[in-house]
């Protein structure tokens, strides 16, 4: 392991301070989206693959607030991109502590999995989710290029910003859990309501 990785394993990471700044409702949902998974960004990838399928099998398409029609499969498609494009900005952190990675890939990953019989509801998500891939991947490639070394005060000012910002991802990830995860076990609940009387 090279210096800087065992500096930066040693030290939480942005991610890792963003989780802790959370109260503990938000942690726990967050916390119970875990994976032992070693890696979790193939699996939110075979996830994107199997909602795609299904997209393109059913055509499925939405409707934004604003009116735009958007293509369910269009939007799995380019957030499939922006998580390979995450594995190509991977540095040598990544491959000795994967843990802080996964914090909000796990998220993704459960949301994914989530039956949602409404593709008004999916289509929605789905394109929530393309955004914060987006916003992931470029702001790791920012902590990368500009945020390595000795601590300038804007540097420090910077990390207190981003660790603001992906507070308020894992935030957003944890309520769509808790939503999801709910919505889930009622239409459970009312499934197995129905098949038993």
């Amino acid at each position: 392991m090279t210096a800087s990785a065992k500096a930066s394993s040693a030290t939480p990471s942005l991610w890792d301070q963003a989780f802790n700044s959370l109260d503990s409702d938000l942690r726990n949902g967050l916390n119970s989206t875990r994976t032992h998974k070693r890696d979790i960004l193939e699996a939110v990838l075979k996830e994107i693959e199997a909602k795609r399928d299904v997209a393109v099998r059913k055509r499925w398409k939405f409707k934004k607030p604003n009116g735009d029609v958007v293509v369910v499969r269009d939007v799995l498609e380019k957030t499939a991109r922006w998580i390979n494009r995450f594995k190509e900005t991977g540095d040598v952190i990544a491959q000795y502590d994967p843990v802080h990675l996964s914090l909000p890939w796990a998220a993704f990953r459960f949301l994914l999995q989530t039956a949602v019989s409404e593709v008004q509801v999916f289509g929605a998500m789905a394109d929530d989710l393309e955004t914060i891939a987006r916003i992931v991947t470029r702001y790791r490639e920012f902590e990368r290029l500009y945020l390595q070394g000795m601590k300038s005060e804007l540097e420090l000012m910077l990390e207190e910003a981003l660790t603001r910002l992906y507070a308020e991802i894992l935030t957003h990830l944890a309520r769509a859990v808790r939503f999801f995860g709910e919505k889930s076990m009622g239409e459970f609940q009312l499934l197995t309501l129905l098949i038993s009387s």
